[in-house]
Parts: structure tokens; sequence; C-alpha cells
């Protein structure tokens, strides 16, 4: 059974303070930095905090295979990434800070060897304890005036699929693992970012950020092992 501190630790890392942090973010920087900064910096911390805190230190090949879906990663949002100015570092430190947040969840997780259902439970609901109040007394509550059907779409999508189920999986993953394997796919997010973005956008992507989706996709493939 998870104590108060454990459960707070857990929230921060993924609850509503991480979810703020890149909320805040989009506000001086592009979506698209998000999509390369904010699981680059939890692999980081993941991958170095597993390694001073759990004992767990990656092999070369995993090393090797992370550096290949950073750069991945990076160059699918090498457009986004090269195309912004002003006060875009500022959302940058803020995304930075996001997946910072992320990786202290990965590693107490996997330290705490949390139950993933418990934990998404838990995550949820505080998170939303916390929140309402603030939303209500000081935000502008537009959810009051929204269309039915909006605030179905948004329930489903950010409430069920990207809060709950994403955060089940991903914890999942991180105990069957480990932190740094399991912290890896979010390696993976700008590249399927691309590829939504040609269906439901219909966004064609560059040829860096092609090759960019094939290397993170490549790092991946060679951590886990289907290599010669």
């Amino acid at each position: 059974m998870l104590g108060l501190p454990k459960t707070l630790v857990l929230t921060v890392g993924q609850g509503i303070p991480h979810v703020l942090l890149g909320i805040l973010g989009l506000a001086y920087a592009p979506a698209g930095h998000a999509g390369v900064l904010i699981p680059s910096a939890m692999i980081a911390v993941s991958t170095i905090g597993g390694w001073f805190f759990l004992r767990d230190r990656p092999e070369k090949a995993v090393l090797i295979g992370i550096f290949i879906i950073m750069v991945g990663a990076t160059l699918s949002g090498w457009q986004s990434m090269s195309e912004s100015g002003g006060q875009a570092w500022l959302g940058d430190l803020l995304f930075i800070a996001a997946g910072a947040l992320w990786g202290i969840y990965t590693i107490a997780s996997r330290a705490w060897d949390v139950d993933a259902f418990q934990a998404t439970a838990l995550v949820s609901v505080i998170s939303m304890l916390l929140y309402l109040p603030l939303y209500f007394i000081w935000g502008t509550p537009g959810i009051l005036s929204a269309p039915v059907s909006e605030i179905v779409f948004q329930s489903l999508f950010q409430g069920v699929f990207a809060a709950i189920l994403a955060l089940l999986f991903y914890t999942k993953a991180v105990t069957v693992l480990g932190a740094t394997r399991g912290s890896i796919f979010g390696g993976l997010v700008p590249c399927i970012a691309s590829v939504l973005a040609i269906f439901v956008l219909s966004e064609v992507p560059s040829l860096i950020e092609v090759a960019g989706m094939v290397l993170a996709s490549g790092g991946m493939i060679y951590i886990f092992g289907f290599r010669k």
C-alpha cells in the first residue's frame, strides 16, 4: 500500500503539476518543441536516475539505442525546432521540467514496484481533487458553456485515453521492463505525432523528419535485441 508521501511524488511526476508545466510551455513555444523535449528529458532523467538510484546500469547497446532514439526524436521535430524565436526558450525550459517530472515518476514507480492500476487511480483522483477547486475559483470554466459533443470527445480523448490508459500502460511497462527500457517508448512521441499529422492535418513530413522517424524506430528495435 502506497503511503501519502509516495502518492504525492507519483502525482507530481505524472499528475497535474506535470501537465500544467507542459501546458504553460505551449504558451511560449510550439507543440513540436514539446514533442521532442519532454520525452527526451524523461529518457535522460530515467536513464541517469535508474543508474544511480536503482543500480540499473544500462548496457552499452541500450545507451547506443537511446542515443539513436533521441537523435531521431530531434530530427522528427526539426522543422518546428528551427522555426521558433522570441520566448521559445522559456517554453523549452518548462518542457524540460515536465519531462524531468515524468522521469522522476518512472524511477519512483520502478523503485517502489507500484501496481499500475493503483498508481493510475491515485494519480488521476488526486490530480482532480487538486485542480478542480483552482479551476472553478480562479479559472474560466468554459466547460459550462461548451457543446456536449465537445465535452464527450475531450472526456474520452483526454480523460480516458491520454490520462488513464496511457498512464496505466506506461506504468505497467516500467514495472516489467525497468526504468530505462520502459522510458524509451517516449522517444516515439514525435514520430507518432508526425504520422498522425499526415492523416489528421494533411501535413506531409520532410525528408529530415522521415529520417528521424526511421532512426527512432531503429533505435528501439536495436535496444530490444532485434540486432545481429
